[in-house]
């Protein structure tokens, strides 16, 4: 298991962009905390053991500085749906 490889998955699969303002709880503004707990979700969902993704802060913080560069955070959004089948 690579976690850079999930990111990449995280990213494509998880993580969408859109313009316009939707009404539903899953269009609420990302923070740090929501991607970082769904990626956790993701990364523990392929691994043996548990991986506190969270409590790696060097970690964390490497993840959401590539989200800044590559997204426009207030227009990112997170596919709750999709999430809730790993669950």
């Amino acid at each position: 298991m690579n976690i850079k490889n999930l990111w990449d998955d995280f990213e494509k699969t998880y993580l969408y962009t859109s313009d316009r303002v939707k009404y539903c709880y899953e269009d609420k503004k990302l923070n740090k905390i929501d991607v970082m707990n769904a990626f956790s979700v993701l990364v523990n969902y392929h691994s043996d053991t548990c991986i506190h993704i969270l409590k790696d802060t060097q970690l964390c913080s490497y993840f959401w500085r590539d989200l800044k560069k590559r997204y426009d955070l207030t227009k990112l959004y997170l596919r709750y749906d999709k999430l809730h089948n790993l669950i």
